[in-house]
């Protein structure tokens, strides 16, 4: 039976969940397998889709991809490093902004929108259990386990945990952040339970209710004490990075200093070197030299370079007579 216009495709979901759907939705579109409604053929699947069928038309199909559309291939350019792509999902996990994540990664901010868009397109405000099925767990299932850690850190205190990672990933407290995300994701099904009304009696949901606030003041209790651990991290790491600025910038001058004072024994030695020879010649070879460092010395003076004009007697002369 042949599809109605405007009807959507069966595989392709009303409201996608997962963070790469546009990047998946156009590797079926670029194969042919998928159909799915016009509202969710935006430009960013176009121009991903469009890419994708030139990429896999003949040998030279990348460099035409590339040429006709360039921000798209430096997206899938970006994504494809590993460690780029995992620092970028640490920052927009937190959640940072747009800006703070291009000036962490040191990208164009259109770069880091593209890349959201088309590979990790979060939800508004997304809740720690959303985060850990759709974002952690597909993370752990394809063996990335320290950025998954990672990623639960940086969900559960937020960005100053973000920046700890990328800047001193060794030293983050990834078992305090794992603890932390999991009590968030606890709370919030347990709050979601409570306004669902699953407790059906008073007593219960009185009791659910004080249990959840008690549970949100513990929550909020680590996640400042997380915060503050990052945010030593920061100010250490910052620390040691000034300290490492002063100390490469005294080897400077000190091999600056350095140089100078070997130049400057080689030219006395130089001079030396000379004066050694020169006492070696005869005297009366000395002595045409000097004779003629004199008149070097004479004709590079100042006074040498001076031109006298010769005076004209009979034209003054005449000049007073014509003046009586």
């Amino acid at each position: 039976m042949d599809k109605k216009i405007g009807e959507r495709d069966s595989a392709v979901p009303c409201r996608p969940n997962e963070p790469a759907w546009r990047s998946a939705l156009a590797e079926k579109l670029a194969t042919g397998a998928g159909n799915p409604g016009g509202e969710l053929l935006d430009a960013a699947v176009q121009d991903a889709s469009a890419y994708l069928r030139l990429v896999a038309e003949a040998d030279d199909g990348p460099k035409r991809a590339a040429k006709r559309f360039p921000a798209t291939a430096a997206v899938y350019c970006l994504h494809g490093d590993a460690e780029a792509a995992g620092k970028l999902k640490i920052l927009s996990v937190a959640p940072c902004g747009l800006r703070q994540i291009a000036t962490q990664m040191r990208l164009d901010p259109s770069v880091v929108d593209a890349w959201r868009r088309l590979f990790f397109d979060l939800p508004r405000r997304p809740h720690p259990g959303w985060v850990d099925d759709h974002v952690v767990v597909p993370e752990e299932n394809a063996g990335n386990h320290q950025l998954a850690a990672q990623l639960r850190l940086a969900a559960a205190v937020g960005p100053v945990a973000a920046v700890a990672i990328l800047v001193a990933p060794h030293r983050v407290p990834l078992k305090e952040g794992a603890t932390l995300f999991k009590l968030k994701c606890s709370t919030h099904a347990r709050e979601t339970e409570a306004v669902l009304g699953v407790m059906s009696t008073f007593a219960g949901n009185f009791k659910s209710v004080s249990a959840n606030l008690k549970r949100q003041q513990r929550v909020r209790r680590e996640e400042r004490c997380l915060a503050e651990r990052c945010n030593k991290i920061l100010q250490r790491a910052e620390l040691a990075r000034f300290r490492r600025e002063v100390s490469a910038d005294r080897a400077n001058r000190r091999a600056e200093k350095t140089k100078a004072k070997q130049e400057e024994r080689e030219l006395w030695s130089e001079g030396n070197q000379r004066m050694r020879e020169f006492k070696r010649l005869p005297a009366w070879r000395r002595y045409v030299l000097e004779q003629e460092a004199a008149e070097a010395r004479a004709a590079a003076s100042p006074l040498a370079q001076l031109r006298w004009a010769e005076p004209n007697f009979g034209q003054h002369d005449k000049s007073h007579g014509t003046e009586r």
